[in-house]
This record gives structure tokens, C-alpha cells and sequence, in this order.
């Protein structure tokens, strides 16, 4: 069993339990809806500093906009909306990637992630931290 981060547009953070041989349909119940791979560039200049590796990628509702969900200022953020002007809406999961696939977080990165994952938040002006 693994773990992946959950970010809510209000900006709240979860920690959600991967379970074992979860797959696609786990990511999709988390997401709620189907899911669109998206790189978190903002994400990957901040590991770079820490010396994190930069094997994380972002996945959002692809239908996120045409249902209206509401604006996500981490998920923007970490897509450079800011640059190109296509916003990021509803909830964010963080995970790691592989060549072909999606997988829990790294254990031995997972504190330092998500105490950076915070870290942004903050500078952001906002967050709550949920573990379930």
C-alpha cells in the first residue's frame, strides 16, 4: 500500500491510502471523473531545489472546466495558468510516474513532498493539512 497527496481547490490537503493492485479506476473515484496527466512545471523548480527527484507528474479532471468545478490556485499555480492561460479546476492529486504508469509516492520522498507541497501552499496564502 502506498500513499498519493489529494488537493482541494479550497486548498486542503489529504493524504489518501493507495491500495494495493488499485489501479486507474482508484485514481479516476479520487479525481471524479477521468483523469488528464498534467506537468506541474512550478513543481518540478521547486524539487529541483530541494534535490528532490522530479518523477511526479499532476492529475486533474480533464472535464474539470465544462463541469464547472470550481478553480484550483495550487494546481494553477504549478501549471503556470499564470503563463498560458489554461486554468486548472477541481481537485489535484500528486503521484509519482513512471515510463508507462502511475504509482503511490515514493515512501522515502513522501514527508519531504508534502511538507513542500505545504511550504507552496502557504506562500499561496492558504491550506488546511486532513491525513486520512
Amino acid at each position: 500500500m502506498g500513499k498519493l497527496i489529494k488537493i482541494t481547490p479550497d486548498l486542503e490537503v489529504s493524504v489518501v491510502e493507495w491500495p494495493e493492485g488499485a489501479g486507474y479506476k482508484f485514481l479516476q473515484e479520487q479525481i471524479g471523473g477521468h483523469i488528464e496527466h498534467v506537468r506541474p512545471v512550478r513543481l518540478y523548480e521547486w524539487l529541483k531545489k530541494r534535490n528532490l527527484p522530479e518523477h511526479y507528474c499532476m492529475l486533474v479532471d480533464e472535464e474539470g472546466l465544462l463541469k464547472d468545478l470550481p478553480f484550483n490556485p495550487l494546481g494553477s499555480y504549478l501549471y503556470k495558468t499564470d503563463q498560458h492561460g489554461c486554468p486548472i479546476a477541481g481537485p489535484i492529486l500528486i503521484v509519482q510516474e513512471t515510463e508507462d504508469d502511475f504509482v503511490p509516492i515514493a515512501a522515502m520522498d513522501f514527508g519531504e513532498l508534502l511538507m513542500l507541497l505545504k511550504l507552496i501552499i502557504g506562500s499561496l496564502g492558504g491550506g488546511n493539512y486532513v491525513s486520512r
